[in-house]
């Protein structure tokens, strides 16, 4: 992947293929992950040799135009930064002679990015409120980030007495939107006038 995020999980799509005319034997992969990547599982048919951040497999052999594929699951270690370029580098050997060796190794690079942020909104932008009336708006939070996140919601500029906030924290999932609603009443001659005020969302 281009991207991950400091203390999460790291998936990498593994795929060796015979592109040769002759069958393939005795292959040998090695995969090299990252300093700040921790092996975690791997879900290919044969169980690779660990050393230090070094997984090697051995597969019998590969017919022409037949391929493997698998999955390996990292942890992105809680210490990477954001800019972090985190470099897997991967090598495949045959004991069959090969036309194109060149095509053996590959580098693959994953930037640690933030992984917190989300898009807050109000609906209506403006109301007319009669005295002794309530008027409804619904602010609108969206996880637009990567991970799970918990989210403040905060009223000023206006009396506590006069609204109502239905939740003051919500939490959401990457890429799940959530409206929660705010009451307002007018409870008095005394509060004519333009009232402006600011819905204030935090991650927490």
């Amino acid at each position: 992947p281009a991207s991950a995020v400091a203390n999460t999980s790291l998936p990498y799509t593994v795929t060796v293929k015979n592109t040769g005319a002759l069958a393939a034997q005795n292959i040998a992969l090695e995969i090299q992950l990252p300093a700040n990547v921790t092996y975690l599982s791997q879900n290919s048919s044969v169980t690779p040799t660990i050393n230090g951040q070094i997984l090697t497999w051995n597969f019998a052999a590969l017919d022409p135009n037949q391929q493997i594929s698998f999955i390996i699951s990292g942890h992105v270690n809680p210490q990477a930064v954001i800019g972090d370029v985190l470099a897997l580098q991967g090598s495949v050997t045959s004991s069959t002679s090969e036309d194109t060796p060149n095509n053996n190794s590959v580098t693959m690079q994953t930037t640690v990015i933030e992984g917190h942020d989300f898009v807050p909104g109000i609906s209506p932008a403006t109301s007319v409120l009669a005295i002794g009336a309530t008027s409804s708006y619904q602010i609108t939070v969206k996880n637009t980030g990567l991970i799970a996140d918990q989210y403040n919601l905060s009223i000023s500029g206006l009396n506590a007495q006069w609204y109502a906030l239905a939740d003051p924290s919500v939490a959401l999932s990457a890429g799940e939107t959530k409206d929660i609603s705010v009451t307002i009443s007018a409870l008095s001659c005394n509060d004519t006038g333009a009232h402006p005020f600011t819905v204030d969302v935090t991650s927490a």
